[in-house]
């Protein structure tokens, strides 16, 4: 359908028309976006009820990429985290840690890893190594 659209665009458009079959689809999301901010206007809907929450026994917990986000969170929030449970993560600060056996890799190759502790102002380490040293422990 996008070749007779445009019959003289290059490939490289034509590769920004979707099929048609995904036109319903397209159309469907902005207009359920449009039916569901409908109900955060409507003034029947009342505010939650007020819950009695003790704020100094908030804990956090976390499984796996939950685990990682647990970790971060009890460290950023420490004053109003009372305990954290990590389960299959790995320890805060470890994605960024030199262990002794970690082979540093230029940092200009790897932008996603800005920063490294243990490391020379020029090096980094690879993301796996939390995953690579943990298996040398166990």
């Amino acid at each position: 359908w996008a070749q007779s659209f445009c019959d003289s665009c290059s490939s490289a458009s034509m590769a920004l028309f979707p099929p048609l079959k995904y036109f319903p689809i397209l159309l469907a999301y902005p207009l359920y976006a449009i039916i569901a901010w409908g109900g955060a206007w409507d003034k029947s809907v009342q505010p939650l009820r007020r819950l009695n929450i003790d704020p100094h026994g908030i804990t956090i917990s976390g499984l796996s990429s939950g685990a990682h986000f647990a970790a971060q969170f009890q460290v950023a929030f420490s004053k109003s985290i009372a305990g954290a449970g990590i389960f299959a993560g790995y320890p805060w600060h470890c994605d960024v840690t030199k262990f002794s056996k970690d082979i540093p890799v230029p940092r200009d190759e790897h932008p996603e890893k800005p920063f490294c502790d243990g490391c020379a102002p020029n090096e980094t380490v690879l993301a796996d190594h939390c995953q690579d040293e943990l298996l040398r422990v166990l």
